[in-house]
């Protein structure tokens, strides 16, 4: 089954916004679930190392001065599933920033495609959602307010992008 972390709407509270390992949930592992968590003033509000098999559900990651969430993938060949759904960053650096993440290509319906970055709500952001070096990602239906970038996509292919509401993005909207 994996690892689940259920944070039955409880929220961590960090000490400041800067140190090298200052997470407020570092997890690295297969099949891991974190939900229904609150948290607020770390570097980065969740960074997932070398996980396969990641869900990320009803968060909401506060004042994160580095990422909300930072997910480094195992390997740009292997194809690891990824769900980012249904969270709520504020007031942090970066939104949700996924490196080396991989999905079997496909159309953004559940069961055809892997990873999905799909209806979370994004605000007071230097870079909504980035995406580098990860192929055939599902980035849908997203909210993304007062950012200076809104989405970002490097060094990948295959990505499909749709449905996102963009308002208030002073530099670049995609």
């Amino acid at each position: 089954v994996g690892i689940i972390l259920d944070g039955a709407g409880h929220t961590i509270t960090g000490t400041g916004t800067s140190g090298v390992d200052h997470d407020g949930v570092r997890v690295s592992g297969w099949h891991v679930t974190i939900k229904d968590l609150t948290i607020k003033n770390f570097k980065n509000g969740i960074y997932s190392g070398d996980t396969d098999g990641l869900t990320v559900s009803g968060v909401t990651i506060d004042s994160a001065s580095s990422y909300a969430m930072y997910i480094l993938g195992l390997n740009p060949s292997i194809v690891t599933p990824t769900d980012i759904t249904g969270n709520t960053v504020k007031n942090s650096n970066t939104g949700i920033r996924l490196f080396d993440i991989k999905s079997d290509v496909g159309s953004c319906t559940s069961g055809t495609i892997d990873v999905f970055v799909q209806s979370n709500t994004i605000q007071n952001v230097d870079m909504g959602i980035g995406l580098s070096n990860s192929d055939g990602a599902c980035v849908q239906n997203n909210t993304i307010e007062d950012s200076t970038n809104s989405i970002g996509v490097t060094w990948s292919h295959d990505v499909t992008i749709k449905n996102n509401v963009i308002t208030d993005s002073t530099s670049a909207a995609i």
